[in-house]
């Protein structure tokens, strides 16, 4: 005979009731008993709440995490952009923060206006397309500097006046006729400042404002005005941001390797490479003498003088005809001159009476200091910021070289959205400062373009040299 217990009003056995096999029920079993089996919706609800909350938390502050993972159906496609959403921009100041770049940006789409539009698209592009087919099968067509305008149909009288390197890599030039060739180089332009992005921002800090950052500058004045000319300034990004990469990998001749293969591509990464080299060489004795730093500072430059030799020989007569009679003339007839579209300091501020030359030094021993403090500690801060001053040297220096700020652009973003707390630090001032310099909207405050011109050069300048002296001061403190 099965025994039975007493059953309370609520369907579940009394205290002391009997089991199936006759002994008395314990308290814990029949708690145990009682409750009711957790359903599987339940069950799920529970999974997707902690492992939301723990996602959002790793990005930032766990609080808001919780709410948006309780306020969110589990399961939903939307709760899962939510949390992905939600992590970058989980401190409310870091949220407004995100949202006065993006209204910035969005601003300054404006400086399309400012673009000197040529009559047809692609006028530098059309000079490196002109060469390239220029005595097709003739010697001349592999060696640039022995043809001229009239023997190449460069119907503008333009010499080609980039450096040999710069030739190589657009032969692929010769496959296409100008319309298709002048649509997959704007397209290269594009997809490359924002692929970079893999080289200069760690795993770890790719958040998505990185990536709508890098959208969003595309846009912008320096970038429409790269496309809009077809310039090849985008050799000097793809080949300085493998050596920051490298660098940062510790594989140290690489990276001096392709610091020499970037000075050759473009001449004006050389004062980057002296930068660099500099504060690689002085970070060997902060604070004091280092082995492993100048072990690593011996392999930079090694790897640098190998890159700039091995280039500059196999490229022989090119090299002798660009660096010993072309550039030099180049050099000689560059007056001082305001351009509206150019941000050269020889040329800006020698038009105003100062002195160009101690602006431009400034620069280059702030940078080198700033190297020295934080090269070794934050090598893809260091190159940013090396590579982001090197234009403001030449005589002309349009504003489609300004791509090359980018990547400090991106370098800060990745510090500042993938922060832990609250804090805006130093790393936020200088992402706004440096976008509102470098590609702010222009004239919106001054109506004469000269005026114009001088205070967005003059602030570019200033962003840069405060930038470089907040890293050698303070190595780089982020709170």
């Amino acid at each position: 005979m099965q025994p039975t217990g007493e059953i309370g009003s609520n369907g579940v056995p009394a205290a002391g009731a009997l089991q199936s096999d006759g002994k008395m029920a314990t308290p814990a079993a029949q708690a145990d008993r009682a409750s009711p089996a957790p359903s599987n919706e339940g069950i799920r609800a529970a999974e997707f709440r902690a492992v939301s909350a723990a996602v959002v938390a790793a990005a930032g502050d766990s609080a808001p995490a919780q709410g948006w993972a309780n306020a969110v159906p589990p399961g939903s496609v939307l709760a899962a952009v939510s949390s992905w959403l939600a992590g970058p921009l989980s401190n409310r100041r870091r949220a407004w923060f995100f949202g006065a770049i993006v209204l910035l940006l969005l601003v300054s789409t404006v400086n399309y206006k400012s673009v000197p539009y040529w009559s047809f698209w692609g006028l530098d592009f059309y000079g490196i397309y002109t060469y390239q087919h220029c005595a097709a099968g003739t010697d001349i067509a592999n060696h640039p500097y022995r043809g001229n305008a009239v023997l190449c149909g460069e119907y503008t009288g333009r010499e080609y006046n980039h450096p040999p390197l710069a030739f190589v890599p657009m032969t692929w030039t010769r496959l296409f006729d100008f319309a298709t060739a002048i649509r997959i180089w704007a397209t290269t332009i594009a997809v490359v400042l924002v692929a970079v992005v893999f080289l200069w921002v760690p795993r770890e800090q790719r958040r998505w404002p990185v990536w709508l950052l890098a959208a969003l500058l595309l846009p912008q004045l320096p970038s429409l005005f790269a496309m809009e000319r077809g310039n090849d300034d985008i050799l000097v990004v793809i080949t300085w941001s493998f050596a920051a990469w490298f660098f940062a990998k510790r594989k140290d001749f690489l990276a001096g390797f392709a610091m020499g293969a970037a000075a050759l591509a473009k001449v004006y990464p050389a004062f980057s490479a002296c930068a660099v080299l500099a504060g690689a060489f002085l970070g060997c004795f902060r604070p004091q003498f280092d082995g492993p730093r100048f072990a690593r500072m011996l392999r930079l430059v090694a790897g640098f003088v190998v890159g700039t030799v091995f280039f500059f020989v196999i490229l022989w007569q090119d090299s002798v005809a660009f660096f010993f009679h072309m550039l030099p003339g180049m050099v000689s007839t560059m007056g001082a001159f305001i351009d509206g579209a150019s941000h050269s300091v020889p040329s800006v501020f020698g038009a105003n009476n100062t002195n160009p030359t101690m602006i431009s030094l400034g620069l280059l021993v702030l940078w080198a200091l700033a190297d020295s403090a934080i090269l070794f500690r934050d090598p893809l801060l260091a190159f940013a910021g090396s590579l982001a001053f090197s234009t403001y040297f030449a005589g002309i220096s349009y504003d489609y070289n300004l791509i090359t700020v980018y990547p400090l652009f991106y370098v800060l973003a990745g510090r500042v959205f993938s922060r832990r707390d609250g804090v805006l630090g130093i790393e936020s001032k200088a992402l706004f400062f440096g976008l509102f310099a470098m590609v702010g909207p222009r004239g919106l405050f001054i109506n004469s373009w000269i005026h114009a011109t001088l205070f967005s050069v003059l602030i570019q300048v200033v962003f840069l040299a405060w930038l470089a002296y907040e890293l050698a001061r303070k190595d780089w403190r982020t709170a």
